[in-house]
């Protein structure tokens, strides 16, 4: 188990530990063979990390807590939406094949795509420089 030290904030590495990148790194100190087996602290301490102020950690750990949770929330509309379609084309077929809906003599219109609401979405999730500054630092120091 790890303790945080006084100068550490619990959330950002929450964040960092669960990071693809992280988990490729500490894949790459071991050679352990299958998912689930222990790590030891040489493991971890063999990766280079960022030293973030206690401060700078908590606003990216706040930054990233807010974009999920808008990504979330968008994900959980489409799916909603989604939902709602398949529920609409079930009834439109059940109605059609039983003849409660007569369709002979309707001409189908050319389909037009309408914005979905995720035009904003890559706007909303894209970092700000300061983060971006960490990357390249994080990726000049690999």
């Amino acid at each position: 188990m790890i303790i945080p030290g006084e100068h550490v904030e619990p959330a950002y590495f929450r964040w960092l530990f669960k990071s693809p990148d992280y988990i490729k790194a500490l894949q790459s100190t071991s050679d352990l063979i299958r998912d689930g087996q222990a790590l030891r602290f040489s493991n971890f301490a063999a990766i280079p990390l960022i030293k973030f102020s206690k401060e700078e950690q908590l606003e990216i750990a706040n930054y990233l807590s807010d974009k999920t949770t808008k990504i979330d929330a968008q994900i959980k509309m489409l799916l909603d939406e989604i939902q709602l379609l398949i529920e609409y084309r079930t009834s439109l077929i059940s109605e059609v094949v039983t003849g409660k809906l007569d369709i002979r003599g309707i001409e189908i219109e050319d389909f037009v795509e309408e914005p979905t609401g995720l035009d904003n979405l890559e706007e909303d999730v894209e970092a700000d420089d300061d983060f971006e500054e960490a990357e390249e630092v994080l990726d000049e120091d690999q």
